[in-house]
């Protein structure tokens, strides 16, 4: 075969078209506005960087960075670190005026938009399926069916869940032989791994359909089901059952605040909110390398400091 071609086929322009298929061409500016929309419409919602960063599936410190740069959240040291670079010091400058160190300046910093090339990134895959589930719950809320309730099922696999005693858990679905779902959750939780039958999920759903409008106090109250501690949480997350305040701040992620579980609070409330949490994530800011690229230390240097947003694909 002709060297030319072969190139061309490695390339995915020949004519088996093998190799790496051509990028597309994607939005950046599209990309982060619909991110920064989702972030500020989530926080709103939890009134905390922890459990927004959870319902998102991204790290508090890029949900804190979203949150500065789509205006939610203002920090005295950003406008601090913000003076002294147009001031002209240097980081090594900032950071011993501030008495901060690299990662922890480099969380007050908003994001910048930069051109992106490449494939659907990994944001906003997260924007989709958060506008999915979302409209998976709604369905859900206005039917009340069973084939609304698997939907959910589907689309909140992977999904961290938590017990109302606030144990995280997670559960995925397999699939058969002939490729569709089998009605049964794999519900995985620390070392620990067990199946959920879809009955059961069944039976506890229709039995929170006979009293809506009850605050169902405890798992055990729908049933001595198998699994009911798991399905409990399952079906608050969905909006299906009302529980005690104490049980919706476990199941929600959060171990302390206690939180209304329907109404949306106002950014200046969440922000007075934020700030008992932030003492405990600055605590992981040095472990945490979420703005760093693939590439050469010295751009990935760069980013740190201008706090830059490269979306990959």
């Amino acid at each position: 075969m002709d060297t030319n071609v072969q190139a061309m086929e490695c390339a995915g322009g020949g004519p088996g078209r093998r190799g790496r298929p051509p990028l597309k061409e994607f939005d950046s500016e599209a990309v982060l506005q619909q991110m920064l929309d989702t972030v500020r419409e989530v926080y709103r919602e939890k009134q905390e960087i922890k459990a927004t960063a959870d319902e998102l599936e991204l790290a508090p410190l890029k949900v804190k960075k979203l949150l500065i740069t789509a205006g939610c959240l203002h920090y005295p040291e950003t406008e601090r670190i913000l003076q002294l670079k147009q001031e002209g010091k240097t980081q090594e400058q900032i950071e011993e005026l501030m008495g901060l160190g690299r990662a922890s300046i480099n969380s007050y910093l908003p994001y910048s938009r930069t051109p992106y090339k490449g494939e659907l990134s990994q944001n906003a895959e997260r924007v989709r399926r958060y506008k999915e589930r979302k409209a998976a719950v709604e369905t859900l809320g206005k039917t009340k069916t069973e084939a609304a309730l698997w939907s959910c099922l589907e689309l909140f696999q992977g999904y961290q869940f938590f017990t109302s005693s606030g144990l995280p858990f997670v559960y995925t679905l397999k699939r058969g032989r002939n490729g569709q779902y089998t009605k049964e959750l794999f519900v995985d939780r620390m070392a620990e791994s067990k199946s959920l039958s879809w009955s059961s999920v069944l039976l506890a759903f229709r039995r929170a359909q006979e009293h809506p409008e009850e605050v169902v106090k405890r798992p055990k109250a729908l049933g001595d089901i198998r699994g009911i501690s798991y399905v409990y949480s399952i079906l608050w997350r969905f909006g299906l059952i009302q529980v005690p305040d104490k049980s919706a701040v476990r199941m929600a992620g959060r171990a302390e605040e206690p939180v209304k579980q329907k109404k949306i609070g106002k950014d200046e409330k969440a922000v007075q909110n934020q700030k008992k949490t932030d003492k405990t994530e600055e605590s992981a800011l040095n472990d945490t390398r979420m703005d760093r690229v693939e590439g050469p230390d010295e751009n990935n240097n760069k980013i740190e400091e201008t706090g830059e947003l490269q979306v990959s694909g």
